[in-house]
């Protein structure tokens, strides 16, 4: 009974060996295909290192568009349509994608005639200069999916279809690749700035806590206004760079509004502001023939004057919870307020806690109070005849860290002297008013 079954048994085997070599077949080409596909995906339209290239051109047609060379000391520069300082992130990103551009497939079974896919005058030719020698790659017309452009390289012959998305991220202006910094030095650790506006300049220098106001006169200059504006200047930025042309007839030249000089280490660097209609135009030392269009630019933030600058607390130097003693003087009258843990003592009697607030209140004013001008004479402002308080203040070791004088007069308000012994005016009245005496 066995035997008919025989065949079909043998049959079925037969058949079931072979779907599974079939199935194992199938696997093996999908697989080699695949792998195929990802090293042709994988591979550069054009294989170079960014960090080795010297030199790049970019030209449009047969027309030279861009070029732009490495320095000896690494910055770039660019140097077609015009010479002007590269921004060195732009240059390499523009290269980093470049090494990213990738080849989707060869173009097999077409014409290899290169008018055909757009090469024998491509849209874009691009050039690398490196110590090795030089490649190219000509970018021709987008395939007719839209999926890509032809190109050929200096690889080989061979003509491919390359990523779009890559190729149109590559700079197109010069303006993508130029250094917009107006102020590059104050970056740097800067010693000196001059600042120069009219006929009047003034003169910083960087002290070991701060800047210093050296001249016309010699003070302080306040760390949080100048920390601002050096901030300002790190930041500005221009919105057109552009060649300086010789002015026609009826062109009017910019009116100069002052200039920068920044000194750090060995290097120091001007920078001039003009303004022409409502346009503020710059101008770098190290590139006289180039304009930087600043538009909407106040000249006030970029050339301060000297008393926005400069140091208007009436102290300097003292935090209120310092200050371990207290001696106000009025009119023959001694007050004396000594710090008691968290309180005060007023000639030795603990005051409420209400009351030692106050004097910790006034402290921080004091601490924060910026007068308004400076006085000059305050004799002829007509002080009030008791109106008059002389203020000391003692640290923890006893040492008087800080004395002025306040007042109050018929002809300028309230008025007072600094820690420095300047007269200035006050310009609030609060500092008085709220004096923590009875």
């Amino acid at each position: 009974m066995l035997k008919p079954l025989v065949p079909t048994l043998g049959l079925s085997l037969l058949l079931v060996l072979l779907w599974l070599y079939w199935d194992q077949v199938r696997t093996w080409s999908v697989k080699a295909s695949s792998q195929a596909n990802e090293t042709l995906q994988a591979k550069p339209a054009l294989a170079f290192q960014p960090a080795n290239v010297k030199a790049f051109r970019i030209r449009n047609g047969q027309k030279q568009f861009i070029a732009a060379r490495m320095n000896e000391d690494r910055t770039w520069l660019l140097e077609t349509p015009f010479r002007a300082p590269a921004d060195a992130y732009a240059v390499e990103s523009a290269l980093s994608i470049l090494s990213s551009v990738k080849t989707l497939r060869p173009v097999a079974g077409e014409a290899a005639s290169l008018t055909d896919f757009g090469l024998q005058e491509p849209q874009i030719f691009i050039e690398l200069e490196e110590a090795a020698g030089q490649r190219w790659l000509a970018v021709g017309k987008a395939s007719p999916r839209g999926d890509g452009y032809y190109a050929r390289s200096s690889q080989g012959d061979q003509v491919v279809l390359v990523t779009q998305k890559d190729i149109r991220l590559l700079p197109q202006t010069p303006g993508e690749l130029l250094d917009l910094r107006v102020v590059p030095l104050v970056q740097d650790p800067l010693h000196t700035i001059e600042v120069t506006q009219g006929g009047n300049s003034f003169r910083l220098q960087a002290t070991t806590d701060g800047w210093a106001i050296l001249k016309p006169l010699r003070t302080r200059a306040d760390r949080h206004v100048m920390s601002e504006w050096l901030y300002r200047l790190t930041a500005l930025r221009a919105g057109k760079v552009y060649p300086k042309e010789p002015l026609d007839g009826g062109s009017e030249e910019p009116s100069r509004l002052g200039a920068i000089r920044l000194s750090a280490g060995n290097v120091s660097q001007s920078v001039e502001f003009f303004r022409t209609g409502r346009t503020v135009l710059a101008r770098r030392s190290d590139h006289p023939t180039l304009w930087y269009e600043l538009a909407g630019q106040d000249a006030s933030v970029l050339l301060p004057d000297m008393f926005s600058l400069r140091d208007k607390h009436l102290i300097t130097e003292i935090e209120p919870r310092s200050v371990m003693a207290l001696e106000i003087q009025h009119h023959g009258r001694v007050v004396r307020l000594v710090r008691l843990g968290a309180g005060w003592a007023l000639n030795s009697l603990p005051l409420s806690s209400d009351r030692a607030q106050s004097v910790e209140r006034w402290l921080t004013d004091l601490n924060l109070f910026q007068w308004s001008e400076p006085l000059g004479d305050p004799a002829r402002c007509g002080i009030l005849g008791e109106s008059r308080w002389q203020v000391s203040l003692r640290g923890r070791d006893g040492q008087t860290v800080g004395r002025l004088q306040i007042a109050r007069t018929t002809l300028c308000g309230d008025v007072g002297t600094t820690t420095r012994g300047d007269p200035v005016k006050l310009g609030d009245t609060r500092l008085i008013e709220q004096l923590p005496i009875d």
